[in-house]
């Protein structure tokens, strides 16, 4: 990371990420409470059967197919929301320009700084109101090597296939003075 400040920056929406993560409660909440239907039919609506495969007693009937749905998809949005929520630090700044390089801390890039020289490219695909900026990397390992491992792996493959991308909905802030600021620096 540089020691110096920031020329420009962006702060994170978090209305926006308030708003995606209250619909992945919505459904954890979906799928416990499938879970609970599955368990009101359980003692009516289940058998044991025997594995043609194993030959030991499981259990089967329609209640335990969706209490095994539903303990899966609770685990898995779980999971995913927890994901989500500590995949940005909210108390740095979302998107952030100066001399050295471009900061960026959101869509799975945790605190990332990299330098202009590992830029090759940055264009508005968006709108004037509604900026979306597309960022290309000369080398995309050296653009996401100080990341932590799990978040290195997807911005890895989401930088690898050229489509890294930040929008406005995700930032408060207009994106377009730090993109015409990046522009000049990387054509310089």
């Amino acid at each position: 990371m540089t020691n110096q400040p920031f020329i420009l920056q962006t702060e994170h929406n978090m209305k926006f990420r308030n708003w995606v993560s209250k619909r992945i409660m919505i459904l954890i909440a979906a799928s416990a409470i499938l879970m609970l239907i599955a368990y009101i039919f359980w003692d009516a609506h289940t058998y044991t059967a025997y594995s043609l495969k194993t030959g030991k007693p499981v259990t089967a009937g329609w209640p335990n197919t969706l209490v095994t749905i539903g303990f899966w998809g609770t685990f898995a949005f779980t999971m995913f929301l927890l994901f989500y929520r500590f995949s940005v630090d909210g108390s740095k700044p979302a998107f952030a320009v100066n001399e050295e390089g471009m900061y960026i801390n959101q869509n799975f890039m945790r605190n990332n700084f990299v330098p202009w020289k590992l830029i090759s490219a940055i264009e508005n695909v968006g709108t004037e109101t509604n900026a979306e900026l597309k960022i290309s990397f000369t080398n995309p390992d050296e653009a996401v090597k100080n990341q932590f491992f799990l978040y290195r792996s997807i911005s890895k493959s989401s930088v690898k296939q050229d489509v890294f991308r930040i929008e406005q909905r995700n930032n408060i802030g207009d994106l377009l003075p730090l993109y015409n600021y990046a522009k000049s620096k990387i054509t310089a």
